[in-house]
């Protein structure tokens, strides 16, 4: 059987963090403490692969062009957990927007959901879902894994079916998918952030069912509103 390619939360996303964290510390000489926020949000990189503005899910934009982060990939997005200073100094590529002033930046697995595959066997290994909220442009979901080593996790989602209810409501169903590195035990919990991005979805659909599966082997069924 064949095997999907999902992200790997610790190996696909590591050269991405390690280039955030290495060069992602502020520039501007405080003799106070700045006033830091820590959330998911999303970054954008120019066209020679330097992340440019950071996009908050409040919707705030900021320029964070001066860092000079480095990203794999130029002309697109990413999903992160950020923290940050927001400053009304205006920005160095853009001045019509503020900068902010990044101190950690760490990529998130938001792969998009995979359509199936006849012959193709999907990863199931068990998580714990800790709490969940909606954004305007992804389901947010902080889990826990039980794991015994520092290989990477891989996760993805599975798109089985968008249905229609008699009163016209349209409902993705998902699964999410999870393999843990052969020969791993259950020594103690990991606890990470996944994004679904519904962007994907553009409006087509009013709401979202997600399957998880748990450590004695079922599953469990989460819902959100749109």
């Amino acid at each position: 059987m064949k095997m999907p390619s999902i992200c790997q939360q610790t190996a696909a996303c590591s050269l991405l963090a390690l280039s955030f964290l290495m060069t992602a510390c502020s520039d501007d000489d405080t003799s106070t403490s700045p006033v830091l926020i820590s959330d998911l949000a999303e970054v954008h990189t120019d066209s020679e692969g330097e992340v440019a503005r950071l996009l908050t899910d409040a919707g705030r934009v900021y320029d964070i062009s001066h860092h000079h982060i480095q990203a794999d990939v130029a002309d697109t997005t990413y999903r992160v957990r950020c923290t940050y200073e927001p400053s009304t100094t205006p920005g160095q590529a853009d001045a019509s927007m503020p900068r902010a002033n990044i101190y950690e930046l760490k990529a998130v697995a938001a792969s998009r959901p995979l359509l199936p595959k006849p012959g193709t066997t999907y990863p199931s290994d068990p998580v714990s879902l800790i709490s969940s909220w909606v954004t305007p442009r992804y389901v947010n979901l902080h889990i826990s894994y039980p794991t015994a080593s520092n290989d990477a996790h891989s996760f993805g989602f599975l798109q089985d079916s968008i249905r229609t209810t008699p009163t016209g409501h349209r409902i993705a169903h998902l699964r999410l998918l999870h393999r843990r590195p052969e020969n791993d035990a259950d020594n103690y919990l990991v606890q990470t952030h996944l994004c679904i991005p519904t962007w994907v979805y553009a409006g087509s659909i009013d709401s979202l069912v997600l399957t998880t599966p748990t450590q004695n082997g079922g599953t469990t069924h989460h819902a959100w509103k749109l």
